[in-house]
């Protein structure tokens, strides 16, 4: 996908849309089956197809973020 759209937080979350509704769910199923868990919200403001959303911490490795990316792809 080349049109993501990420939003801003202060937070370790990271909030974006993949496509449509139907788009982020499949990514989302396909995250998880690579243990990566993904969360699909339809939070006030997220649009009406919703975003998908995940957070890194402290305690997550450069392989924990290479899997993320890679399942991105």
């Amino acid at each position: 996908m080349s049109d993501i759209k990420i939003q801003r937080a202060p937070a370790p979350t990271v909030s974006f849309e993949w496509g449509d509704r139907a788009d982020m769910l499949a990514l989302q199923a396909r995250a998880f089956d690579r243990g990566i868990h993904l969360y699909h919200s339809n939070y006030l403001g997220a649009g009406p197809d919703g975003v998908l959303r995940c957070a890194l911490f402290s305690d997550h490795s450069r392989e924990d973020i290479d899997a993320l990316m890679d399942a991105l792809t």
